[in-house]
């Protein structure tokens, strides 16, 4: 039901259909991003982030973490990453849920503010970007800290260079963007964080295909048109651009033609998987 695609980071799994429901997870990270549906192959994640607290994105949050606290009971709490301005709604939704199931669901809420850090793992660590919607919401990127020899030392006793020399001249650091979420927000997000488009993967909503809807009208609604994230893509540097949260408006056909027509004559194709579109099963 739900699609895998194979990107330079692994595999990108989920659902997403605009206005019904939205979950992707990053399996090598094990990251989810929202939970509109709970999808049971996804209970592996340890981190989730929510992007805003609309019900295509947050709905199946109680069955997902019941499901998982089922499979994997010896495993630590779910820490669910929220806009700060939403965390007491989303614990009040957790201490229902844990109400009408008569047991507490293990989950930890985290409230972030644009430009917050959340570490999962050495060197590897999701921040919070600002997106813009009509409800508070938030983006999220996994940023991971690579350390690299300089290029002069390249083909040297590095063991005996490092009697010599402090660490910062043998070596440099960066902190390269491996993957970046955009949904529900408008074209303004690439105005607002350009650094998107240095992502090695870039998740990003596309509710809007047709010429129905015109660019300004579908920004005014928090939403993106496919003709902004064409335009976005020209620079963008990576390698794998994924598009979701089609209209349920719109057939699988539409949306296959309709994407490739748009990006044809660019360097992103859905047949080398440079292009990735996560489709639902049914409108056809």
């Amino acid at each position: 039901m739900f699609a895998s695609v194979h990107t330079s980071i692994g595999h990108i799994t989920g659902i997403s259909v605009g206005g019904v429901y939205t979950s992707m997870v990053a399996r090598k990270y094990r990251v989810g991003f929202d939970v509109g549906m709970p999808i049971i192959d996804h209970v592996g994640i340890k981190t989730l982030c929510l992007s805003h607290v609309h019900s295509d994105h947050i709905g199946g949050l109680l069955a997902f973490v019941g499901a998982r606290d089922l499979v994997n009971q010896s495993s630590t709490p779910l820490q669910i990453l929220v806009p700060a301005s939403e965390v007491a709604m989303v614990e009040s939704l957790l201490h229902v849920g844990s109400e009408l199931a008569r047991y507490k669901l293990r989950a930890v809420v985290q409230g972030m503010l644009p430009g917050d850090m959340y570490s999962i793992g050495q060197n590897v660590s999701i921040q919070a970007f600002r997106t813009d919607h009509v409800v508070p919401s938030l983006g999220y990127a996994i940023l991971e800290r690579v350390t690299k020899l300089r290029p002069e030392f390249v083909g040297q006793d590095i063991a005996q260079l490092k009697k010599t020399m402090p660490p910062e001249d043998l070596f440099t650091h960066s902190l390269d963007r491996r993957l970046s979420y955009i949904t529900d927000s408008s074209s303004k997000v690439f105005d607002l964080h350009p650094e998107v488009l240095d992502s090695d993967v870039l998740i990003c909503e596309s509710t809007y295909i047709d010429d129905k809807y015109n660019r300004e009208a579908v920004d005014k609604y928090g939403h993106m048109h496919v003709d902004a994230v064409v335009e976005a893509s020209q620079a963008f540097s990576g390698g794998n651009l994924m598009l979701m949260h089609f209209s349920k408006k719109y057939s699988r056909h539409d949306i296959v033609s309709t994407v490739v027509q748009k990006f044809k004559g660019s360097r992103f194709d859905v047949c080398d998987g440079s292009l990735g579109l996560f489709l639902h099963n049914s409108w056809e």
